[in-house]
Protein backbone atom coordinates (compact mmCIF):
# COMPACT_ATOMS: atom_id res chain seq x y z
CA UNK A 1 0.00 0.00 0.00
CA UNK A 2 1.31 3.36 -1.15
CA UNK A 3 1.34 5.93 1.82
CA UNK A 4 -1.31 9.12 0.83
CA UNK A 5 0.36 12.09 -0.09
CA UNK A 6 -0.85 14.71 2.01
CA UNK A 7 -1.99 18.15 -0.09
CA UNK A 8 -2.81 21.09 2.28
CA UNK A 9 -2.46 21.71 5.47
CA UNK A 10 -4.57 20.60 9.09
CA UNK A 11 -6.91 22.96 10.60
CA UNK A 12 -3.93 23.47 13.27
CA UNK A 13 -1.07 24.29 10.64
CA UNK A 14 -3.09 27.12 9.57
CA UNK A 15 -4.63 28.34 12.34
CA UNK A 16 -0.79 28.25 13.52
CA UNK A 17 0.10 30.25 10.64
CA UNK A 18 -2.55 33.07 10.56
CA UNK A 19 -1.68 33.37 14.55
CA UNK A 20 2.08 34.28 13.74
CA UNK A 21 0.93 36.41 10.67
CA UNK A 22 -1.35 38.55 13.00
CA UNK A 23 1.40 38.76 15.61
CA UNK A 24 3.76 40.05 12.93
CA UNK A 25 1.67 42.09 11.41
CA UNK A 26 0.99 43.55 14.71
CA UNK A 27 4.50 44.05 15.67
CA UNK A 28 5.14 46.11 12.68
CA UNK A 29 2.11 48.54 12.41
CA UNK A 30 1.58 49.18 15.89
CA UNK A 31 4.03 52.11 15.64
CA UNK A 32 1.94 53.68 12.83
CA UNK A 33 -1.08 55.23 14.15
CA UNK A 34 -2.33 56.64 10.80
CA UNK A 35 -1.14 60.01 11.93
CA UNK A 36 2.41 59.77 12.93
CA UNK A 37 3.10 63.11 13.03
CA UNK A 38 -0.10 63.73 15.87
CA UNK A 39 1.93 62.03 18.56
CA UNK A 40 4.82 64.76 18.75
CA UNK A 41 1.74 67.16 18.17
CA UNK A 42 0.12 65.72 20.88
CA UNK A 43 3.01 65.52 23.22
CA UNK A 44 3.76 69.48 22.36
CA UNK A 45 0.18 70.26 23.92
CA UNK A 46 0.50 68.20 26.99
CA UNK A 47 3.75 70.02 27.83
CA UNK A 48 2.75 73.14 27.47
CA UNK A 49 -0.04 72.69 29.37
CA UNK A 50 2.41 71.72 32.18
CA UNK A 51 4.21 74.45 32.23
CA UNK A 52 1.83 76.54 32.17
CA UNK A 53 1.09 75.68 35.25
CA UNK A 54 4.18 75.67 36.74
CA UNK A 55 4.15 79.16 35.53
CA UNK A 56 0.96 80.10 37.42
CA UNK A 57 2.32 78.37 40.58
CA UNK A 58 5.16 80.63 40.68
CA UNK A 59 3.60 83.52 40.31
CA UNK A 60 1.03 82.15 42.81
CA UNK A 61 4.10 81.72 44.82
CA UNK A 62 6.05 84.45 43.91
CA UNK A 63 3.74 87.04 43.57
CA UNK A 64 5.23 88.04 40.23
CA UNK A 65 5.64 86.34 36.71
CA UNK A 66 8.70 85.02 35.59
CA UNK A 67 9.47 87.17 32.36
CA UNK A 68 10.27 90.77 31.31
CA UNK A 69 8.13 93.59 31.04
CA UNK A 70 6.68 92.42 27.46
CA UNK A 71 4.93 89.22 29.49
CA UNK A 72 7.40 86.65 27.35
CA UNK A 73 7.79 84.29 30.01
CA UNK A 74 11.84 83.61 31.02
CA UNK A 75 12.29 80.16 31.68
CA UNK A 76 15.80 80.70 32.91
CA UNK A 77 14.10 82.17 35.70
CA UNK A 78 12.33 78.61 36.33
CA UNK A 79 15.42 76.74 36.58
CA UNK A 80 18.09 75.77 38.13
CA UNK A 81 20.74 78.09 37.40
CA UNK A 82 23.29 80.41 39.25
CA UNK A 83 25.00 79.65 42.00
CA UNK A 84 22.86 80.15 44.66
CA UNK A 85 20.06 77.89 43.27
CA UNK A 86 19.56 74.07 44.51
CA UNK A 87 19.91 71.14 42.71
CA UNK A 88 17.01 68.94 42.68
CA UNK A 89 18.45 66.31 44.45
CA UNK A 90 19.20 69.36 47.09
CA UNK A 91 16.03 70.44 46.71
CA UNK A 92 14.61 67.25 47.49
CA UNK A 93 15.92 66.76 50.54
CA UNK A 94 15.83 70.78 51.76
CA UNK A 95 19.41 70.98 52.99
CA UNK A 96 21.84 72.76 50.60
CA UNK A 97 25.50 73.33 52.21
CA UNK A 98 24.52 72.14 55.15
CA UNK A 99 21.92 74.56 55.71
CA UNK A 100 17.75 74.20 54.73
CA UNK A 101 16.70 75.36 51.36
CA UNK A 102 14.85 78.65 51.15
CA UNK A 103 11.51 77.67 49.29
CA UNK A 104 11.71 80.91 47.25
CA UNK A 105 15.27 79.13 45.71
CA UNK A 106 13.99 75.96 44.92
CA UNK A 107 13.73 75.05 41.25
CA UNK A 108 10.74 74.99 39.23
CA UNK A 109 12.18 73.54 35.99
CA UNK A 110 15.13 70.70 35.70
CA UNK A 111 15.65 72.89 32.13
CA UNK A 112 14.81 75.04 29.81
CA UNK A 113 11.99 73.50 27.91
CA UNK A 114 12.18 72.13 24.57
CA UNK A 115 9.31 70.84 22.67
CA UNK A 116 9.09 67.12 20.58
CA UNK A 117 11.04 68.79 17.72
CA UNK A 118 14.12 70.27 19.73
CA UNK A 119 13.45 73.35 20.17
CA UNK A 120 12.49 75.71 22.78
CA UNK A 121 8.59 76.48 23.98
CA UNK A 122 7.74 79.94 23.51
CA UNK A 123 5.98 81.63 26.51
CA UNK A 124 4.07 84.86 27.40
CA UNK A 125 1.76 86.01 29.62
CA UNK A 126 -1.27 87.86 28.22
CA UNK A 127 -3.67 90.24 29.94
CA UNK A 128 -6.52 92.16 27.87
CA UNK A 129 -5.25 95.91 26.81
CA UNK A 130 -1.42 94.26 28.06
CA UNK A 131 -1.68 95.24 31.96
CA UNK A 132 -0.50 92.10 33.23
CA UNK A 133 -2.12 93.09 37.06
CA UNK A 134 -5.41 93.36 35.88
CA UNK A 135 -7.68 90.94 37.13
CA UNK A 136 -7.64 88.65 34.19
CA UNK A 137 -4.71 86.84 32.38
CA UNK A 138 -3.90 84.23 30.12
CA UNK A 139 -0.82 82.57 30.31
CA UNK A 140 0.22 80.88 26.84
CA UNK A 141 3.02 78.44 26.31
CA UNK A 142 3.34 77.03 22.74
CA UNK A 143 5.80 75.37 20.30
CA UNK A 144 6.28 76.39 17.13
CA UNK A 145 5.57 72.87 15.63
CA UNK A 146 8.01 70.81 13.45
CA UNK A 147 8.63 73.91 10.87
CA UNK A 148 9.88 75.93 13.74
CA UNK A 149 8.09 78.90 12.77
CA UNK A 150 5.62 80.91 14.69
CA UNK A 151 2.43 81.25 13.05
CA UNK A 152 0.35 82.15 15.84
CA UNK A 153 -0.25 86.01 16.52
CA UNK A 154 0.05 86.32 20.94
CA UNK A 155 -0.77 90.10 20.65
CA UNK A 156 -4.36 88.43 19.24
CA UNK A 157 -4.62 85.23 21.01
CA UNK A 158 -6.89 86.54 23.92
CA UNK A 159 -9.63 86.79 21.76
CA UNK A 160 -9.69 83.92 20.57
CA UNK A 161 -12.29 81.58 21.77
CA UNK A 162 -10.79 77.51 22.34
CA UNK A 163 -7.71 75.86 21.71
CA UNK A 164 -8.73 74.19 18.51
CA UNK A 165 -8.58 77.88 16.67
CA UNK A 166 -6.17 79.45 18.99
CA UNK A 167 -2.85 78.63 17.22
CA UNK A 168 -2.21 79.41 13.38
CA UNK A 169 -0.38 76.89 11.28
CA UNK A 170 1.54 73.96 12.68
CA UNK A 171 1.90 75.71 16.12
CA UNK A 172 0.90 73.80 19.40
CA UNK A 173 0.03 74.87 22.93
CA UNK A 174 -2.04 75.86 25.42
CA UNK A 175 -3.84 78.99 26.82
CA UNK A 176 -4.19 78.71 31.07
CA UNK A 177 -6.64 81.78 31.60
CA UNK A 178 -7.22 82.58 35.05
CA UNK A 179 -8.53 85.26 36.96
CA UNK A 180 -5.97 86.78 39.97
CA UNK A 181 -7.02 88.03 43.45
CA UNK A 182 -5.67 91.24 44.38
CA UNK A 183 -4.53 92.08 40.65
CA UNK A 184 -0.76 91.32 42.10
CA UNK A 185 1.83 91.43 38.76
Amino acid sequence: MESEQRKGFTRFEGVLGLTVLGIALTVCLAPLPWGLSTEPAARATLQAKDLAVTVSDYHREKGHWPGNDQGEIDWAVLTISGPSSPGFAEAATGIMDGEPVPPEDKPWLREIPVDPWGRPFRGAVLAPGGDRTDEAVAVVVLSCGPDGVLNTDLENIWHRTGLKDAFDGDDEGYILRQTLSGGSG
